[in-house]
């Protein structure tokens, strides 16, 4: 989770709105997957915790690569990283702590457009 979560960062911090939407369509088929492996932990239905924490953050990051909005993309993906973390807490795994990419962990990618 955590690299499609930053690869999602680094493409629209770079503007590279074809990248960060296939990023974004990445990191939720990754969720849909973790809930259909895992579908409960410690009697919690993880597909509910998740769509209770990231969901609407989700959603929110999604228009804003649709509207190729920089602000409002920064927001959304912020609600996304609590929402992540909100989770992890949730699940009694608040040592697991996600933050937004200050650099690139993948020196074998472009984040920016192509050019």
């Amino acid at each position: 989770m955590q690299p499609r979560h930053a690869k999602l960062g680094l493409s629209a911090r770079d503007q590279n709105w074809s990248l960060a939407r296939y990023a974004a369509h990445e990191l939720k088929d990754s969720l849909a997957n973790i809930a259909r492996w895992r579908p409960q932990f410690r009697n919690q239905s993880v597909a509910d915790m998740m769509e209770a924490t990231t969901g609407e953050p989700i959603k929110a990051v999604e228009q804003a690569i649709e509207t190729r909005n920089p602000a409002q993309f920064n927001a959304a993906y912020a609600r996304l990283t609590e929402g992540c973390n909100s989770c992890h807490a949730a699940l009694n795994h608040e040592f697991i702590v996600i933050k937004e990419p200050d650099r690139s962990y993948f020196a074998n990618q472009e984040f920016g457009p192509a050019k």
